[in-house]
């Protein structure tokens, strides 16, 4: 698969929203994630420097911001699973696989998400 169609399905995957963990949703069954759709770009969990390659596994969808701060804090992303450090296994953290809810719940982003 080209590069540009895994990066499509990265997109489609994380539904063109921010997969940075945030914190555990009211219900204790979802990680509440950041959500934000504009300014999104796929980072590679292994960067390609280290043998990192264009596959859906290696690639989350990120915001600009979070997307700067895990390489700016490569220790804390590695713990949450982010960045994946030369030694690191490379597993998926469990946040990873709870999806983003489809029941409205980013439905109002800047109410939700607003500092």
């Amino acid at each position: 698969m080209k590069p540009r169609e895994v990066y499509a399905r990265v997109r489609e995957r994380d539904q063109h929203r921010c997969q940075y963990p945030i914190e555990m949703d009211a219900r204790g069954d979802t990680w509440r994630k950041c959500g934000v759709s504009n300014h999104t770009e796929a980072h590679h969990r292994r960067i390609r420097g280290q043998g990192g390659d264009d596959t859906m596994e290696n690639l989350i969808l990120l915001c600009k911001e979070h997307h700067d701060h895990c390489h700016a804090n490569p220790a804390e992303a590695s713990e949450m699973g982010l960045i994946v450090l030369d030694g690191d296994n490379g597993e998926r953290h469990h946040w990873m696989d709870s999806s983003i809810p489809e029941d409205g719940y980013f439905a109002d982003e800047d109410a939700a998400f607003a500092d």
